[in-house]
């Protein structure tokens, strides 16, 4: 035989090498032979181990060895010997007339219970003390409806009881609340009894609604234009559908999303080909989950179930009329959104930010840092070195100093006094207020100051056309925060500066050229005090011309009687912002609450659901 199977092989080999080749096959099939039994054994053990493991919660028997000699006997016989020796009652579903012989001899109670049933064709399982046998043949599939409970949460509490034995079938249909169970009749039978002890919901789907109204927070996104910039404020209904869902692609900064439009969106878009490319930077939003961590404890887990694909999707969508969030869920999950909510719609502080832009001449400058150098108490920092006299408290400019301005210079608490001195400027035309706008905003939320012009640059290819907006000017943007230590109230200031213009070189077909200088700051002012931003430098140049009057009005000859100078004028921007606390949080009383009343499930008066049918209806047009 390994004659002919070596001929087969190899049949080019030589009748030496032949022989070697089928000692060399002779070896390996006997090596093949000894290792098969003990393969096989372990292949058994391993799969007994995993058959025995795969029930839920603790057998009711040691896990030591256990042996029975079977002389003749029926198989209930066998088995009710087992079941009265660890004190269990046995119930089998049909009477078992096979009869068994031999000695059996396991490591445990629960590999002899699989070896004897599995060689009867029977299953069994235990709960309650009770010893469940029936045939595998007698397997049933049976669907259960659950719309009233979250069929994760049935499953684990199912699990908690020991009834979840995962030798047996568990479907789940969340979306329409269905749960289906294979297994032995007394088993299914079970979980059937125990599910049905749930509460009956009279709703169809198992949802219902809820409405949450605000009283401070909003529940829209607000929507504010920076430059090329869009940037997004989420409301709280954007907060909690972000939390539920976990999806999106746009970028977060801060708990705001970033949004860089393409150049020109609308009619005048790109035919194709020379499209501007889109920027958009912006880093993770520090501490938006920090918000679900003080919910009730054993909530979150299953809110978090709500976006996993297949389990209960909530609805949350935002009713501006009320300025309320309205929630489509189930009813258990209703405390969860009130407890976020009331941790979202707080009191919050009005700030009113004073900003005034002016450009000073630079002569006028050095009077105005003399006059700093009389300022008492307080703190003055500015161009170049600066002395302290102990005595009298007085912070000094040093003279002849103030000509090195440094773009990024902070003065700090000076603009008190300058307000008088900047009017007298202003007067004698050595000073331009550009801008003194007063905005009023809410703690933590940013407000922007745009003056800035545009120039369109259209590009023109094969076919093709593009027209870009450039943007130059001066930007502000102000974002400040009221802080509290020992009972001293300030307020901090995260400051975004940008100031440019326009530069059109001479020449008709040149394109002009954007020149911007960008300050990124944050500041802490106490109430009542300011922040006085300067150093950035412009110079302008004018012809001014002078002539005799009469004579200089001559054609031709008249220009013999005038003269042209080219008028150098040197000047300093400075931004004197100040914040002023118009209203402490809390301290605003809020408007009525147009909503008629709780519904029973509600708990809070400040942040109660309400039923859908007592929204009022829309205005006409809306």
């Amino acid at each position: 035989m390994i004659a002919s199977s070596t001929s087969r092989l190899a049949p080019n080999l030589a009748p030496a090498a032949r022989l070697r080749f089928a000692q060399r096959v002779r070896h390996l099939r006997i090596r093949v032979d000894r290792l098969r039994p003990g393969i096989a054994r372990v292949v058994a053990a391993l799969a007994i181990a995993c058959v025995a493991t795969q029930a839920l919660g603790a057998a009711p028997w040691p896990e030591a060895s256990y042996s029975y000699y079977a002389d003749n006997q029926r198989a209930s016989r066998v088995l009710q010997d087992f079941a009265s020796s660890f004190g269990l009652t046995l119930k089998m579903s049909t009477e078992i007339d096979t009869r068994a012989n031999g000695r059996y001899n396991t490591a445990t109670p629960t590999e002899f219970l699989n070896r004897f049933s599995s060689s009867l064709g029977l299953t069994w399982f235990t709960y309650a003390g009770t010893l469940y046998i029936s045939r595998s043949s007698e397997t049933i599939t049976r669907s259960l409806s659950v719309q009233n409970a979250n069929v994760s949460a049935i499953r684990t509490a199912l699990g908690d009881l020991g009834l979840i034995d995962a030798r047996f079938g568990w479907g789940e249909l969340p979306d329409q609340g269905v749960i289906m169970i294979s297994g032995p009749p007394a088993y299914v039978e079970l979980i059937e009894r125990t599910i049905a002890t749930l509460p009956k919901n009279t709703s169809a789907s198992g949802q219902q609604m809820a409405v949450y109204k605000l009283q401070h927070a909003e529940v829209n996104d607000r929507q504010m234009q920076y430059r090329d910039t869009q940037l997004t404020i989420p409301g709280v209904a954007s907060i909690l559908r972000n939390l539920l869902q976990r999806e999106g692609n746009t970028t977060k900064s801060g708990g705001m999303t970033v949004q860089t439009n393409k150049p020109l969106p609308g009619p005048m878009m790109p035919l194709g080909g020379l499209g501007g490319p889109d920027a958009s930077k912006g880093g993770p939003a520090p501490g938006a989950a920090d918000v679900a961590a003080t919910a009730p404890a054993g909530t979150r887990p299953d809110l978090e179930n709500a976006a996993k694909p297949g389990g209960a999707r909530a609805t949350i969508e935002a009713y501006s009329y009320l300025n309320a969030v309205v929630v489509h869920d189930y009813p258990w999950r209703f405390p969860l959104y009130e407890a976020l909510i009331k941790q979202l719609d707080v009191p919050t502080a009005l700030i009113e930010i004073e900003a005034v832009i002016l450009d000073v001449k630079k002569s006028s400058v050095e009077e105005l840092g003399v006059s700093w150098g009389g300022r008492l108490g307080g703190v003055a920092a500015g161009q170049g070195p600066v002395t302290a006299t102990s005595a009298t408290g007085t912070i000094s400019l040093v003279a002849g100093a103030v000509g090195s301005v440094n773009p990024s210079t902070i003065i700090a608490d000076a603009g008190n006094y300058l307000s008088s001195r900047i009017k007298a400027l202003e007067q004698s035309g050595d000073a331009i207020v550009q801008s003194s706008p007063s905005i009023l905003t809410v703690d933590n939320v940013g407000a922007v100051l745009d003056l800035s012009q545009t120039f369109y640059v259209q590009t023109v290819g094969e076919r093709v056309a593009n027209v870009t907006p450039v943007s130059a000017g001066t930007t502000l943007r102000v974002t400040p925060r009221m802080i509290e230590r020992n009972g001293v109230r300030a307020i901090q200031m995260v400051i975004d500066i940008q100031d440019g213009q326009l530069v059109f070189p001479d020449g008709q077909n040149t394109l002009p050229t954007v020149a911007n200088s960008t300050i990124s700051t944050q500041a802490i002012v106490g109430e009542g005090e300011s922040l006085l931003i300067g150093g950035y430098n412009t110079d302008t140049t004018s012809a001014a011309k002078s002539r005799v009057p009469g004579l200089g009005r001559i054609p031709i000859l008249g220009a013999l009687f005038g003269t042209t100078r080219d008028e150098v004028s040197k000047r300093e921007r400075m931004f004197l912002i100040r914040p002023k606390l118009v209203a402490l949080p809390g301290s605003v009383p809020p408007p009525a609450a147009p909503v008629p009343g709780p519904t029973p499930s509600a708990t809070s008066s400040t942040t109660a659901p309400a039923s859908p049918a007592d929204l009022p209806s829309a205005p006409p047009g809306a």
